[in-house]
């Protein structure tokens, strides 16, 4: 039979090949020549603490009155333990209240180190020849990515060790909807209509290009009740249960949009709820 086809390259495997290309040095030559591994670990450590704080961070803020009363009623029923044990953790990077928490999980620019490559496996007494890292900065919302990215750029320069680059693959800044905007109140009807009260969370911490559907449309609204886990790790799904009542949830919540008033003739009256209790208050 004909030989497999070889293995599609990936950004690890390439990276894999540029280093079987340029030779290692054996650790010997350590006092005289000088790590990557070890300039690397130096340049990240100017960037950010232990706790992954960011070090440029934008010290004012930048919560609304409005993300601070979502985060006070959330926080009074807040389950950190429930929240650590679906995160696969068992502890928190600070010990706070929980509203702290929750103020500084969606206002802290953060820094998160996902890959620190050098050498080749079980390799034992060598220098490698070159030594990399990926990481993403999430930002909170109002946050300039540019004024990251060069504040970034700039203190490597300045403090960092020589021989360091920095490739951005992408930046785009934070998208927010309000309690207020066109299709809110809709998505929390088509909510109570199936029998669930929702935590409310002012801003997700994710990270998705959303700016580029706000610039198209008037709203960029994301809901809907689905059930998943396990997201961009071992074993991430989706049931089929909660397909079915994400489609349901979707069908009633456009449904809810179509007999919205148009922007200007909309009432003020707003519903805020969490898993506890639903009250409506005056915008």
């Amino acid at each position: 039979p004909p030989p497999p086809p070889p293995p599609t390259p990936t950004p690890s495997s390439n990276r894999r090949q540029r280093q079987m290309c340029i030779r290692d040095s054996h650790s010997s030559n350590a006092p005289w020549i000088a790590s990557p591994v070890w300039h690397l670990v130096h340049g990240l450590a100017l960037l950010g603490s232990d706790r992954g704080d960011f070090f440029l961070q934008p010290g004012v803020d930048r919560l609304s009155d409005e993300d601070h009363r979502l985060l006070s009623v959330l926080a009074e029923k807040f389950d950190i333990e429930t929240e650590l044990r679906v995160r696969n953790t068992v502890r928190c990077a600070v010990n706070d209240s929980p509203q702290r928490l929750l103020e500084r999980l969606i206002s802290v620019v953060s820094l998160n180190i996902s890959e620190i490559e050098a050498g080749l496996p079980n390799e034992k007494a060598v220098i490698p020849s070159r030594a990399s890292a990926c990481f993403e900065l999430r930002l909170p919302y109002g946050l300039d990515p540019k004024v990251a990215v060069t504040a970034l750029e700039q203190r490597l320069q300045t403090k960092g060790p020589e021989g360091m680059t920095v490739h951005i693959e992408d930046a785009f800044p934070a998208a927010k909807f309000t309690m207020t905007q066109l299709g809110v109140q809709a998505l929390l009807r088509a909510y109570h209509t199936l029998g669930v009260k929702p935590h409310i969370w002012p801003l997700c911490p994710g990270a998705a290009p959303a700016y580029a559907f706000q610039r198209i449309g008037t709203n960029l609204v994301m809901g809907g009740l689905g059930e998943g886990g396990n997201a961009h790790g071992i074993n991430e799904y989706a049931t089929l249960g909660g397909m079915k009542r994400f489609t349901h949830s979707l069908c009633l919540w456009l449904h809810a949009c179509a007999q919205e008033p148009e922007q200007g003739e909309r009432e003020t009256e707003v519903v805020w709820a969490n898993s506890g209790n639903i009250e409506k208050r005056d915008t």
